[in-house]
């Protein structure tokens, strides 16, 4: 089974990528709307969300996601990267590398200065990816009732 990896198309060919969804193809209307407005906003980001679907290269089956975003209960700036993977392809590396491809890309293509991941402290995975993307942890959080842990990356590391 291949993938065709976020890496290989970020970050010269997302918009093409980005222009494929808007037109259609794989994702719902609602989502292509805030990623047209996530590209015509570049490199000034600043409400914009970008919605992305991870695909699998050789069925095209949509395995999971990975996005950023305003997140509600962060203090400003509170852009945060969000993901999710199928449970039949956990524990293969996709997130991982979903999420450091658009890291990559948000920090040389956008005005962004850190982003956030808010992760339930229960998640071992997730707070595995977060750390294994170079996040660093800030503070214990209270989001939406649940207690989550806030994590920050910044584009020029750490202050």
């Amino acid at each position: 089974m291949s993938y065709k990896k976020i890496k290989e198309i970020l970050p010269s060919e997302l918009i093409e990528l980005i222009q494929e969804y808007i037109d259609g193809e794989y994702i719902y209307i609602p989502i292509k709307q805030d990623n047209k407005k996530f590209i015509e906003a570049i490199p000034n980001i600043t409400n914009e969300f970008l919605k992305l679907g991870m695909i699998l290269k050789e069925t095209n089956e949509f395995i999971g996601f990975c996005n950023t975003g305003i997140k509600e209960g962060l203090s400003e700036p509170n852009r945060e990267i969000a993901y999710a993977v199928s449970k039949r392809y956990r524990n293969r590396g996709y997130t991982t590398q979903a999420v450091r491809c658009l890291v990559t890309y948000l920090f040389e293509n956008t005005n962004i200065e850190h982003i956030n991941a808010v992760v339930l402290p229960k998640n071992t995975a997730s707070n595995k990816i977060i750390k294994k993307c170079g996040f660093v942890f800030c503070e214990e959080v209270v989001l939406e009732g649940q207690l989550h842990y806030h994590y920050i990356l910044k584009r020029n590391g750490i202050d």
